[in-house]
């Protein structure tokens, strides 16, 4: 086992670090946190932005969690909350090659007023929206449409008088 997936399996027994979550194969670790509510691991491997990337769509599809990266200007940023934490993967170009941040933070268990709308819940509400814009806009499209058909007709022009 490699060193850094042996970092990754303490803290996981520590935190509740998800077991399916593995570094980026050859990673070189930096620093390691973990608080009672928060871990994080931060690494380096000499791999592209996007092969580290790939890793994690692959494990969190794997997993049968929703890949929706991000990218913020600098790198990116990838959220997903999984049944045993929220987690943020910040993914970074750094030199030669990558710096990754997983951070996994405990769920609240805090009851609030605010209620958080699952992600199928918010991907169905916004293909909603979309057909319902797309509708409204091919109304307005036929509309305008039989609106030009009076142009459409042909004309009788005038006789025109001989000289």
């Amino acid at each position: 086992m490699h060193q850094l997936d042996l970092v990754f399996v303490m803290l996981a027994m520590a935190a509740a670090l998800p077991a399916w979550l593995i570094p980026y194969s050859g990673a070189k670790e930096e620093t390691q946190t973990a608080l009672a509510s928060r871990i994080e691991v931060v690494y380096t491997t000499d791999a592209k932005p996007d092969q580290v990337v790939t890793h994690y769509q692959h494990l969190l599809e794997a997993a049968g969690l929703p890949f929706l990266p991000s990218f913020d200007g600098i790198g990116t940023s990838i959220r997903v909350a999984s049944a045993e934490c929220d987690l943020l993967i910040k993914i970074r170009e750094q030199g030669a090659g990558t710096q990754a941040r997983v951070s996994c933070a405990a769920k609240s268990t805090s009851s609030s007023n605010i209620a958080v709308t699952p992600m199928e819940e918010r991907i169905r509400q916004g293909d909603e929206h979309t057909r319902r814009v797309l509708a409204d806009a091919e109304a307005r499209h036929k509309q305008g449409i039989q609106k030009m058909e009076v142009y459409d007709q042909p004309v009788n022009g005038r006789a025109r008088k001989k000289k």
